[in-house]
C-alpha cells in the first residue's frame, strides 16, 4: 500500500490531499495540522479548508485564483509537523438504556456483557473527535472499545431521535438533530452538541476530546439546537400553505463544512441574487422558492404575525416581476399576502433592522 500523500483534483474548483488511509490519532493530527496550516496562508480565492480523518480538502474559486497557487500553497502546507495539538476536553452525560439507548442489551449480548459493563467500557474513556460531517454538529469520534465495537445495524432506523449515542464499530458519536441512522443506539446526550445562538454552533472539533459521563435517566436534555425563540424575532411570518415544491434558499454560504454544514444556496443563483437586491436585500439573504405549474402554489399565504411597537410602521417591500423585476410595492403588516394576484413572480424582504427574509415565488406562464 502506497502511504506518501496524494494530492489530485476534486472537480474543478478543489483539491484533495488523501494521507494513509486509516483512522489513527496521529495521521489524523497530521490532517489537521495541515489544514490549519493552509488556512494561515490566507490564500486569495481559497472559500474552505477541511479535514476528515485522513485527508484535506481545498475548496477555491477559480475566478478568483488559479489551481496552480492553490496547489503550491497545500503542498507548502504539508511541511507543517504532524504536532497532537491539545484540543478542548468535554464531559458528556449520557443517559444510558431503556428508550434512550434502545440497541444498548443487543451490543451487551454481541459482546458477551451486562450491559452495565457495555456502559462503563463505553464511558469514562477519552474519545477523540476525528472530524465533523453527516449533518451539522456531528463528530466522529474514537476509539471505541473493540469488545463493544458493533456494526451498524443492517436495517438504519427512520428517525434517529437528537441526542442519541450511538456506536458504529470502533466510532461513536452523538447525534445533533433528529435524522435517519444505522448506528448502534446505547443513550442520549443530556447536552446539545449544537446550538446555532453560539459561535462556533457546533460543540465539538477536530482534535478535541469527549468523555461520556453515566448520569441520571430524569435529566432532560435543554432544549437546542439553536435556543433562539420566534419571540425574540423582531418579525416573523407564518406560512398558511406552502404550495408545491416550495423550498428555502439563499445565497450559499463557504466556510462551514468543517462543522458539517453544507454551502447550499440557490438553484437559480442569478435570478436569486437579482430578486434579492431589487427589493433592498443584501444578494444572499435567505429566500423561499416554488415553481407553480400546480396551482397549489396560489394557496400560499404568508402572515406577518408579530411586530413591537416601535416596528409598527415597517413594511415588507415586494418585487413583481413581469419582464424583470421592475415594480415595488409595500404591504403594511398583519396583512395577507397572497402571492396569485401576481402573474409571474414575487420576490420579498423585510424592510428594517433585522437581517432580510426573502422569498421568491416563480410562476409558470
Amino acid at each position: 500500500m502506497n502511504t506518501s500523500p496524494q494530492l489530485r483534483d476534486a472537480g474543478d474548483a478543489a483539491l484533495l490531499l488523501q494521507l494513509e488511509p486509516v483512522i489513527d490519532p496521529t495521521v489524523n493530527a497530521r490532517a489537521i495540522a495541515i489544514a490549519d496550516a493552509m488556512k494561515q496562508r490566507g490564500v486569495p480565492g481559497v472559500r474552505d479548508v477541511v479535514s476528515t480523518f485522513h485527508s484535506v480538502a481545498v475548496y477555491f474559486d477559480p475566478l478568483r485564483t488559479d489551481h496552480g497557487e492553490v496547489s503550491a500553497a497545500l503542498r507548502d502546507a504539508m511541511t507543517a509537523p504532524p504536532v497532537m495539538v491539545a484540543g478542548r476536553q468535554h464531559r458528556m452525560p449520557v443517559a444510558y438504556g431503556g428508550e434512550d439507548g434502545p440497541d444498548l442489551d443487543a451490543v451487551a449480548a454481541h459482546a458477551g456483557l451486562t450491559a452495565t459493563q457495555v456502559i462503563a467500557r463505553h464511558a469514562d474513556v477519552a474519545y477523540r473527535v476525528f472530524m465533523l460531517g453527516f449533518q451539522p454538529g456531528f463528530a466522529y469520534m474514537g476509539l471505541v472499545d473493540p469488545a463493544i465495537a458493533v456494526a451498524r445495524r443492517s436495517t438504519p432506523r427512520l428517525a434517529v431521535p437528537r441526542g442519541s449515542v450511538g456506536i458504529a464499530g470502533r466510532q461513536t458519536g452523538v447525534y445533533p438533530t433528529a435524522s435517519p441512522g444505522g448506528w448502534q443506539i446505547v443513550g442520549r446526550a443530556l447536552e446539545p452538541v449544537l446550538d446555532y445562538a453560539q459561535s462556533p454552533p457546533a460543540r465539538f472539533a477536530p482534535g478535541d476530546s469527549v468523555v461520556f459521563v453515566p448520569a441520571r435517566t430524569d435529566r432532560r436534555e435543554p432544549e437546542g439546537p439553536g435556543s433562539t425563540r420566534l419571540a425574540d424575532a423582531e418579525i416573523c411570518l407564518t406560512v398558511l400553505r406552502p404550495g408545491l415544491f416550495t423550498t428555502v434558499q439563499d445565497g450559499g454560504a463557504w466556510g462551514e463544512q468543517g462543522i458539517g454544514a453544507p454551502v447550499s444556496g440557490a438553484m437559480d443563483s442569478v435570478s436569486h441574487a437579482i430578486a434579492n437586491v431589487s427589493v433592498g436585500g443584501r444578494g444572499k439573504s435567505g429566500g423561499w422558492f416554488g415553481w407553480a405549474e400546480d396551482p397549489k402554489i396560489e394557496e400560499l399565504k404568508a402572515e406577518f404575525v408579530r411586530a413591537s411597537s416601535s416596528d409598527e410602521q415597517k413594511k415588507v417591500a415586494v418585487a413583481i416581476q413581469k419582464e424583470a423585476y421592475d415594480q415595488v410595492i409595500y404591504i403594511p403588516l398583519g396583512q395577507y399576502l397572497a402571492p396569485s394576484a401576481w402573474r409571474k413572480s414575487l420576490s420579498g424582504v423585510l424592510d428594517g433592522p433585522a437581517t432580510p427574509v426573502f422569498w421568491n415565488i416563480d410562476k409558470s406562464e
